[in-house]
């Protein structure tokens, strides 16, 4: 019997999403966006349609099909850096407005 994982080897087109999903079935690690693009690329049969838009708009994760009309949104991936520093801001400015006041 054929594992699922050899079936898209197999057969899967070489549309986005097929690594990830690879790599999800073979119990590696995958981030937040690669599991979404792994999710679309099962949900379209593997990439059997070609690169087309789903157009399942009721789908919670349409907003990043890889291959929607304009494009999938797209996500900023901050470092720790960053981040402090956005916290660091933050607390600036609400010292500042709580002076205002």
């Amino acid at each position: 019997m054929k594992t699922r994982y050899n079936y898209i080897q197999e057969h899967g087109a070489y549309n986005q999403g097929r690594t990830e999903l690879l790599k999800h079935l073979n119990k590696e690690s995958i981030s937040k966006n690669e599991a979404i693009k792994a999710k679309c690329y099962d949900c379209m049969g593997y990439g059997v349609d070609g690169r087309i838009d789903c157009k399942v708009v009721t789908c919670p994760l349409y907003s990043w099909m890889p291959y929607k009309k304009g494009g999938a949104k797209k996500t900023r991936i901050l470092s720790e850096e960053h981040k402090k520093k956005i916290a660091s801001n933050w607390k600036f400015l609400h010292t500042v407005e709580s002076n205002v006041k």
